[in-house]
């Protein structure tokens, strides 16, 4: 069995514009990502011995300093503390750690990508070529219907004994329970392209994220795609480091990058933005057709 831990980053705002309190048109936050990171069940207990091994490290170096105690659901890494000198500051764990420590601690992560033979998977929206009418609901249920369509793919491409359970963070018994309908909604009557659902298991699974280093994985991986693809930065490093693990057709059919779906297939910057930062992997990576990303 392979575990898929998914995450977002951005918001499910369909609207990329607004209007200002001067009454000016201002572009909101224009980007949506729904990302999947995958290991096999062989892996995942040692993936986790890693990571937790590192973070028991510096909480006992932290009890001997402060005589503070913390566990591991205290030491969650996500993006926005690792990004964000003010948010790392005000959180009770990680204001202790010098930022050698937390790159101590994010190394296993970003390492345990190649180590463990993980795959990623990403839906990218461009809300700025949304169609009109397009609502969260419907925005969420696409999105989550690319993702699945790519994981059952990968399955049944490479893997077609294997079953894949999708593991997702606890956001709540009323949105857990959208997702968990969308989820049977797919596997009972396929994707809308007519695909068939038969690797995936029957319902997701929602974690607490500060106690699933796979979840917390899943949101820096989700983040790095949105920051390299926001801010227009192809060459951003860990990114970068990721586009190896992305997956990619069989050798069969080389000029198709299933890992990624970018929606709607009309924004060309995004798509500009993948094939900059594949052309800067090239020695690592086999350079796609610029058709070939959606």
């Amino acid at each position: 069995m392979y575990f898929f831990y998914v995450d977002e980053s951005g918001t499910k705002d369909t609207e990329a514009f607004g209007i200002g309190k001067n009454g000016a048109i201002v572009e909101k936050d224009w980007l949506y990502i729904l990302f999947a990171i995958s290991i096999h069940k062989s892996r995942w207990q040692r993936f986790e011995q890693e990571i937790c091994d590192r973070k028991m490290r510096m909480i006992h170096k932290i009890n001997k300093a402060t005589g503070e105690w913390f566990d591991l659901a205290d030491a969650e890494i996500h993006s926005v503390v690792l990004r964000n000198t003010k948010q790392k500051n005000a959180d009770r764990f990680f204001k202790h750690l010098q930022n050698s420590e937390m790159d101590y601690i994010t190394e296993a992560f970003y390492n345990s990508i190649q180590s463990h033979y993980m795959n990623c998977f990403a839906v990218i929206v461009d809300k700025r070529e949304l169609y009109p009418n397009i609502n969260q609901d419907y925005l969420h249920k696409r999105t989550y219907e690319f993702l699945l369509e790519r994981i059952e793919q990968f399955l049944e491409n490479y893997h077609q004994k294997q079953k894949g359970l999708i593991i997702m963070d606890n956001s709540g018994k009323k949105l857990n329970r959208s997702l968990a309908l969308k989820h049977s909604h797919f596997l009972k009557n396929g994707s809308s392209s007519g695909l068939k659902f038969k690797h995936i298991v029957e319902m997701p699974m929602f974690v607490e994220s500060n106690l699933s280093n796979g979840a917390q994985l899943a949101d820096l991986c989700a983040y790095n795609c949105y920051h390299a693809i926001k801010y227009n930065k192809p060459d951003y490093s860990y990114f970068q480091k990721m586009l190896p693990s992305f997956y990619n057709s069989p050798k069969t059919n080389p000029e198709k990058f299933d890992g990624i779906k970018i929606f709607t297939e009309k924004s060309s910057r995004v798509q500009d933005v993948i094939r900059e930062a594949l052309d800067i992997n090239k020695k690592t990576i086999e350079l796609l057709k610029p058709d070939s990303l959606c």
